[in-house]
């Protein structure tokens, strides 16, 4: 499996195996590139980039421009890992219609990377047929044919907002 490409299929075999599925974070080319060769299977770009790279003291001031161009700059490494991006404060939480809409701006900055996922914390709207509490990674799709390959990846893990 060390020269495939991950994908969603894969996660749910390993999941079923037992088997560990390691995850960690970048933001930038360099280290997506160093993440991807050590053969890591997830790479998120998280809004926490916004704090670690932007110096913003929270996530929030984080803006779609900003994590779409930290996306582009990990899927353009990655040769191997599934790329998780996360998708910032206020990108899908007023309406579904906004949600697709900025979902298929993901899987379009993501076009190098054939595994492709959004992950989104807190209440408000979440993708029809998931939940806070369904399972990742996700058995069903969000119901929009403009991103029917985004599988969403809700996140119940520590927010550096809160």
């Amino acid at each position: 499996m060390a020269d495939q490409r991950v994908r969603t299929v894969t996660l749910q075999q390993m999941k079923r195996e037992g088997r560990k599925i390691p995850m960690l974070t970048a933001y930038d080319y360099p280290m997506a590139l160093i993440v991807d060769r050590a053969g890591i299977d997830v790479i998120l770009v998280g809004d926490s980039g916004g704090m670690t790279v932007l110096g913003y003291e929270t996530t929030i001031p984080v803006t779609m421009e900003e994590m779409l161009m930290m996306t582009r700059a990990v899927t353009r490494a990655v040769k191997r890992a599934m790329v998780v991006a996360d998708m910032p404060f206020m990108s899908y939480e007023a309406e579904p219609a906004e949600a697709v809409r900025n979902a298929g701006r993901f899987v379009k900055a993501k076009q190098p990377s054939f595994g492709k996922a959004s992950r989104s914390r807190g209440g408000g709207w979440t993708p029809r047929g998931t939940s806070l509490t369904t399972p990742w990674p996700l058995r069903r799709r969000v119901s929009s044919p403009s991103c029917s390959r985004q599988y969403p990846a809700p996140s119940l893990g520590l927010s550096p907002t809160g």
